[in-house]
């Protein structure tokens, strides 16, 4: 999908799964949909959730926290890797030797 694709008016599918779906969250929507751009993905969930009719205003804000959350959490995970911490990517990104610090 893309860019242009991703700002377009929300589809009727997309309406229909948020009105009926009992996982409405980011992660379900991205694999619900098979969107593997994050920018899109990201967009159109955000998107998704402020023009729904059907949702509580509570239960916006309560998803678009939670997604916040998720992408900011699994954005980490992608950009530090399996099994590294922050300050060790940080390091090996710069080159430095990270035994020679302990």
């Amino acid at each position: 999908m893309s860019r242009k694709q991703g700002k377009q008016a929300i589809s009727q599918e997309e309406i229909t799964w948020i009105n009926s779906a009992d996982d409405k969250s980011a992660a379900a929507f991205i694999k619900k949909f098979e969107l593997n751009e994050k920018l899109t993905a990201h967009y159109r969930y955000r998107l998704l959730i402020e023009t729904t009719n059907n949702i509580s205003k509570t239960d916006k804000n309560r998803l678009l926290n939670e997604f916040d959350w998720w992408k900011n959490n699994n954005d980490v995970r992608e950009q530090v890797g399996s099994g590294q911490d922050r300050s060790s990517h940080r390091l090996s990104r710069r080159g430095i030797d990270r035994d020679r610090f302990g």
